[in-house]
This record gives structure tokens, sequence and C-alpha cells, in this order.
């Protein structure tokens, strides 16, 4: 499941190209919400191996037939500790309508993740390591937070990077919307 160097940056010249508008394809739902920047849903989120709590590799590709929002955020991360309660709650109010998969790239692992789970008590949310930051340099992270928007195929539908307002009724009905 781990990509290659040269699939993945296959992968990224072809989504250079959906971004850039040069690609054909499905079209956007109905407008993004603030802080949201559309994709264009020409390409598949790459299907890039990264743990859950056990230890296994898992893919997105696991992950199709609802809509996900891959977050890649840090337990150091200031800005994410306010952006974690509300994708909490998000992924409690979404249920079984939507993923919220929270990529943590602490180098520290699990027990890292864990401990702070637990202190801010998110039991809404599995958590997920990518600890080499190999899928985060695939993805081109500058920072964390940053979130990609995948619809129910597996498709780049948006990314925002740093806080976004994840409670509100504009974000539900966009992710609700990319089913």
């Amino acid at each position: 499941m781990k990509p290659t160097r040269r699939a993945a940056l296959a992968w990224l010249a072809a989504s250079v190209t959906a971004v850039s508008g040069l690609g054909a394809g499905a079209a956007a739902p109905a407008a993004p919400p603030p802080r949201f920047r559309p994709l264009g849903r020409t390409e598949v989120f790459p299907d890039v191996a990264f743990k859950d709590r056990a230890g296994r590799e898992i893919g997105f590709v696991e992950l199709r037939g609802r809509p996900v929002v891959a977050v890649f955020w840090a337990t150091w991360c200031g800005v994410c500790h306010g952006e974690m309660p509300k994708l909490n709650r998000l992924q409690a109010a979404l249920a079984d309508k939507a993923w919220i998969v929270p990529l943590s790239i602490d180098r520290g692992g699990m027990p890292v993740v864990d401990r702070y789970f637990a202190r801010r008590k998110l039991n809404a949310l599995t958590p997920y390591l990518d600890p080499e930051q190999m899928f985060a340099a695939i993805m081109g992270i500058r920072g964390v937070p940053t979130a990609f928007v995948l619809d129910a195929a597996g498709r780049m539908a948006a990314v925002a990077e740093g806080p976004v307002d994840w409670e509100s009724a504009q974000v539900r009905r966009y992710l609700l919307a990319l089913a």
C-alpha cells in the first residue's frame, strides 16, 4: 500500500493539472464554506498508508462511500488545540454520514496522541498517525492544521489551511452534499 516515490510524483503532477483547471471532472457542489479552497474533484485522493491505533496500515480506499475530512494536525500545534474539540463534535453530529480522520504528525507516536485525546475527551474521533510525515510531504502540507475534504468517491473536493468553523451549518451542508 506504500507508494513509490515515482508513483507519488506522478500523482502530484496529476493533481497540479487538476487544481490548475486543465483537467475535466465532476462539478463542485454548492459553494464551499469560508477558508475552503475548491480543488475541482477530478483526482482521487492518493491511497497512501497511514497507521491506526494498533499500528496497522490503512488507506483512504477503505473509507470510500462517505465524505471524508482528512486533517493533518499535531499535539504541539496551538491552533489544533481549538480545532480538535470542534472536529470531535462534528464527527459526533455527522455519525455515520461522514468520516473525520485526524492524522497526527507527532513523532512520539500513539501514546502521545492517546494522552492528548484522553485529556480533551475526544471520544467521537479515532486517531491516526503519519509519524514519518510521508503522507504530509506527498500532500504538500505547509503547516498544521491542514484539512483535505473528499467526496464519497474519494475525490479531492477542497483544502483548508488553518482554523475552520467546523461547527457551522454551512460546513455540515457542504460535507453532506459530497455524499
